[in-house]
């Protein structure tokens, strides 16, 4: 679908609602910032719902009063998913998705469930937000709909789920995109040092702790490690303090998975998976309901830490025998 196709798909509806999954990430608020920016240039009017946005990435928003909303302000006839797998990744915001007259599904997940009326899924694309961009391009490739503010949401999404265009997703036309965007107005090197560089002194403590609570199994093949939430509590840390960990346990030498685990809530734990290629960490989050890519996925897990551990390690460990 280009992003013409896009627009003739909703051009009978008025109220047009983006929404991505619950703890939205770069990818997720960038590809949302971005589709907005390009819908609005085109003479319709886009709102994003979504809650729980760091405060890392409010640079991206914070000059377009009202973009972002809680709560719809009207009937939502239409609805965008994007960067999600499944509808029930939308949290709260489900109940929308089942009742919208148009719904559109934009993923770059290879556990995307095609779940909408209309699905656009590439999981050979490193990013949501480099999709839109390609939307655009392969469409009438009207960059004049393109402006700095679009243009610095789609980048900083594909920096974000690039790690700076270090993944082994970013492949050529993922630098064509980036090196397109790149010619607007925005600062680029700033966004790479907001995503990946500057740490808040809760960041750094929550690294030394899972420092302090790493383990290595399977001859240092597996390491695993994890942050209880009483301990995010009493630092105050948010949810971008914890990120980037598990890319500094998979850095590891001679490892070929990472878990990370930090807690949510009572007994809930958010584990994010990495591998080097020889573990399909997308299996093994699919495994107990999460989802994501081969090298790079996560889910929830629900019942007490050490059950929690032992029930991944024995997972990611039947793909190493």
């Amino acid at each position: 679908m280009t992003f013409q196709e896009l627009l003739a798909a909703l051009e009978p509806f008025g109220g047009i609602y983006l929404a991505g999954h619950v703890h939205p990430d770069g990818d997720c608020v960038g590809s949302a910032v971005g589709l907005a920016g390009l819908l609005e240039k085109a003479g319709k009017r886009a709102r994003i719902l979504m809650r729980e946005i760091p405060g890392t990435l409010e640079f991206l928003y914070q000059e377009q009063p009202g973009l972002l909303l809680e709560e719809p302000d009207g009937p939502v006839e239409a609805l965008v998913v994007l960067d999600s797998g499944d509808p029930e990744r939308l949290g709260e915001y489900e109940p929308y998705f089942h009742q919208a007259k148009c719904t559109v599904n934009i993923d770059h997940h290879a556990s995307n469930a095609f779940f909408a009326m209309h699905n656009v899924v590439d999981e050979h694309a490193s990013s949501t937000s480099e999709m839109v961009f390609r939307m655009l391009e392969e469409g009438a490739g009207d960059y004049r709909l393109l402006d700095d503010s679009t243009a610095q949401a789609l980048y900083t999404g594909i920096v974000y789920d690039t790690g700076a265009f270090k993944h082994s997703n970013t492949g050529r036309r993922t630098h064509e995109a980036a090196g397109r965007l790149i010619e607007f107005e925005f600062p680029a090197t700033e966004i790479i040092d907001r995503m990946f560089y500057y740490k808040s002194l809760q960041a750094i403590r929550v690294q030394g702790e899972a420092i302090r609570n790493l383990q290595t199994h399977r001859g240092n093949r597996i390491v695993l490690s994890y942050v209880t939430q009483s301990f995010l509590d009493t630092l105050g840390a948010e949810k971008k303090d914890v990120e980037g960990i598990v890319q500094i346990l998979n850095d590891i030498e001679g490892t070929d998975c990472a878990i990370f685990l930090y807690g949510l809530g009572d007994q809930l734990y958010k584990a994010s998976l990495r591998s080097k290629g020889r573990v399909d960490v997308c299996a093994v989050a699919s495994g107990f309901g999460g989802g994501g890519h081969k090298k790079a996925a996560g889910c929830t897990m629900q019942g007490p830490l050490e059950e929690s551990i032992r029930s991944l390690l024995q997972a990611v460990g039947g793909q190493l025998e």
